[in-house]
């Protein structure tokens, strides 16, 4: 991260606006973030995204396991801590599945990464809505008084005590803040209450007070009731005899301890602040009231800190998004409340990516002094849900498809049920006989499922029908060529009918008879084709002078005048079957997803 953090003269330079800038900063991040305990794994704390997206308030969310919001099985607490664990030395990217307060589910893309804060190890967990990204839109106020409760009104310690540090009197407010009575005070060493490391500087400290210098300021811990640790500040005065000697001290303290917890809160939240920013995949900058760029985390591949610090951000989006963006500002402005607007970066190279932004205001009391403004790239994103678009037209369009085939197959089915009841002489060889056009049919389909639905090549049906064994008698030869889905099915009980008839009387009957099926296509205006297949049978037993059409005849006829938009002729010569069929195909539907 470049280090642009220096503020121009209109913009917070006190600690509380630098707070508040970061609190802006953090308030403006489009993610969810967590900071886990690095030992133990327990929340410390979230941003606001977080309680919006899971539904808890920023306090329930400090006592929320993992598995409470985790959807399914298989992402327990136990496995939360091993990754915990593992991003302490290695960042940890992985998909999660969470539900929100209300039972809501969706998934979200986590990065967990170690990011030391104020000496303590932390693990920086970035949660991203993967289905639908919410926005902070509430302030940090909740978080300021976690980290900057001060209680200043508590009431003044007064001890007095011995140059050997035997206490001699303690009023009431200094035996509440030890636990103890004051009698059980008086007595014992005012040093026994500090610290042992830090008895030898107060010692050092009170021996410089004495007839020259009276009275000293100085702050140190003291192990006050139920042994807690506290920050006390003291003002001892030295009180002398007439000789000169010091014959005893009085000191009146006050309890500091909020305060300097205050300090360092204030210190670890722009430590954390700014960690988070270092880390989030967001560009985050601090925008001035004229839109220009004063601090920004980082910036696109093709351009420097130095090439946008100080520049409009509008200079870097399309103008025609321009009045958009004004009014996503001027509604920010007014409101006092973040707003969002969507906008696209082109590159030098032209390349163009998508980003979604978040403004949050920066306020100064009531007076909004800057913006806050994250943008996130949602190009992949984007990208993806036009994926998913086309393919779920495409999912529409091959069911409706579907639902339209197995209807005429259905209806072809039928008819071919009666086709052959009517010519069949028992029960048996009826069975065999739509057995096997139903296999045809059934070849067919599979063939086209696995081409979703888009076609199947001539030779691969030709050969995916021969009956068993038959394979090494069955030669092909003619140019690559697509069959219509729709024209599938029929072809296929044309073929089968062509093979049942050759394995009963021709020359798949016979050892070592041959089959040689041949095409030529013709190409279309409209993309479809006009095909001329030949089926050439030789070798095969003599063919009875009186053939006789029957049903597998008949139904190849009907399926080449019909379906097919073609026609079949058949002839035996002495040398075998040999069959011309010519067919019209339709224009291949292309997948173009």
């Amino acid at each position: 991260m470049q280090d642009t953090t220096t503020r121009p003269a209109d913009l917070p330079a006190s600690s509380a606006d630098s707070e508040s800038t970061y609190r802006a900063i953090f308030d403006a991040v489009n993610d969810a973030i967590f900071i886990h305990d690095g030992t133990t794994g327990r929340i410390v704390d979230v941003n606001r995204t977080m309680c919006e997206l899971f539904g808890y308030t920023h306090a329930e969310a400090l006592n929320l396991s993992v598995q409470q919001i985790s959807a399914g099985e298989g992402f327990s607490d136990e496995e939360a801590q091993r990754l915990i664990r593992l991003a302490a030395t290695e960042p940890q990217v992985f998909e999660w599945h969470c539900r929100d307060r209300g039972g809501r589910t969706f998934w979200a893309e986590v990065s967990l990464r170690r990011a030391p804060i104020a000496g303590d190890e932390r693990i920086l967990a970035v949660v991203r809505d993967i289905s639908r990204r919410r926005d902070a839109e509430h302030a940090l106020r909740r978080s300021e008084r976690r980290y900057r409760t001060i209680i200043e009104d508590l009431p003044d310690l007064v001890c007095r005590y011995r140059p050997d540090m035997t206490i001699t009197y303690v009023n009431d407010s200094y035996a509440r803040c030890f636990g103890r009575a004051r009698g059980e005070l008086v007595g014992t060493s005012f040093l026994d209450l500090i610290p042992p490391r830090e008895r030898d500087l107060v010692r050092a400290q009170l021996d410089l007070l004495g007839p020259r210098l009276l009275t000293g300021t100085y702050e140190h811990q003291v192990i006050a009731a139920k042994d807690e640790r506290r920050w006390q500040r003291w003002t001892n005065r030295a009180l002398v005899n007439e000789e000169g000697h010091v014959v005893e001290f009085q000191g009146i303290g006050q309890d500091i301890t909020e305060q300097r917890r205050a300090t360092e809160a204030l210190r670890e939240s722009e430590e954390r602040l700014r960690s988070i920013t270092d880390n989030a995949p967001d560009y985050i900058m601090l925008l001035d009231l004229e839109y220009r760029i004063q601090l920004i985390n980082r910036t696109v591949p093709d351009l420097k800190p130095e090439d946008v610090i100080g520049r409009s951000i509008l200079d870097f989006v399309p103008e025609e998004n321009h009045a958009r963006i004004r009014a996503c500002f001027k509604r920010v402005l007014k409101t006092r409340e973040p707003d969002g607007y969507d906008t696209e970066y082109v590159a030098h190279d032209g390349t163009r990516t998508t980003f979604k932004s978040r403004v949050g205001p920066v306020l100064r009391g009531d007076e909004v002094v800057a913006f806050a403004l994250a943008s996130s790239d949602v190009t992949r994103r984007r990208e993806t849900e036009e994926r998913l678009r086309r393919t779920n037209e495409k999912e529409r369009l091959l069911l409706r498809e579907l639902d339209h085939r197995v209807r005429n197959n259905l209806a072809s089915l039928v008819s071919l049920v009666d086709l052959t009841r009517r010519s069949a002489e028992s029960i048996d060889e009826f069975a065999n006989a739509i057995r096997g056009r139903v296999h045809a049919m059934s070849t067919g389909h599979e063939l086209l499922s696995r081409s979703s639905w888009a076609g199947l090549g001539l030779r691969r049906l030709i050969r995916s029908l021969a009956p068993p064994g038959t394979a090494g008698a069955v030669a092909t030869e003619g140019e690559t060529i697509q069959v219509p889905a729709e024209q599938v099915s029929s072809l296929a009980m044309v073929l089968h009918e062509l093979y049942m008839n050759s394995a009963k009387h021709g020359a798949l009957a016979a050892k070592g008879g041959h089959v040689e099926v041949t095409w030529t296509a013709r190409p279309l205006p409209d993309g479809g084709s006009d095909v001329s297949l030949r089926w050439r049978e030789t070798d095969g037993p003599a063919i009875d002078d009186a053939v006789s059409p029957r049903v597998g005849t008949s139904l190849i006829e009907g399926l080449a005048r019909s379906d097919l938009q073609g026609d079949v002729t058949f002839a035996y010569p002495a040398s075998g079957a040999d069959h011309r069929l010519t067919m019209t195909f339709a224009p291949v539907r292309r997948d173009r997803s």
